[in-house]
C-alpha cells in the first residue's frame, strides 16, 4: 500500500502491513518520517472509538454473561477495527508523515 511519495528521492513510500507506525524510513534513501502534528491526533482517536464500539457491541449486542467471551469479543473486534481506521485513515489521507527533524537524542 502506498503511503506517500518521498519527499527527497520522489519515489513512492510503501508498505505491505495494514496497520500503521508512527515512525518510518524511505526504503530507498532512508530518510525518516513521522506523523505531522494533525495526524497525531487521530492516531490518538482511533484506539479510543475502537474499544468504545467494542464495548458497545460486548454490552449491546451479545446477550451472554460469560465474561471471557466477551473479552475476546472487545479485544478482537477492538483490534481489528482499529486496523480497519488505520488503513481508512491513509487511503483519505487523515494521516500523513513529514520528514522527521533531528533531535539531540540523534546527534
Amino acid at each position: 500500500m502506498k503511503i506517500q511519495t518521498c519527499e527527497v528521492c520522489q519515489k513512492d513510500i510503501t508498505t505491505r502491513k495494514k496497520f500503521m507506525f508512527t515512525h518510518i524510513k524511505c526504503e530507498h534513501c532512508q530518510t525518516p518520517y513521522e506523523l505531522d502534528a494533525k495526524s497525531w491526533k487521530w492516531y490518538m482517536l482511533f484506539p479510543f472509538v475502537s474499544v468504545m464500539f467494542a464495548m458497545f457491541v460486548s454490552i449491546r449486542i451479545l446477550p451472554t454473561e460469560d465474561i471471557f467471551l466477551k473479552m475476546l469479543i472487545i479485544l478482537g473486534s477492538a483490534r481489528l477495527l482499529y486496523r480497519i481506521l488505520c488503513y481508512l485513515g491513509f487511503y483519505f489521507h487523515f494521516l500523513n508523515y513529514q520528514v522527521r527533524k533531528k533531535s539531540q537524542e540523534d546527534l
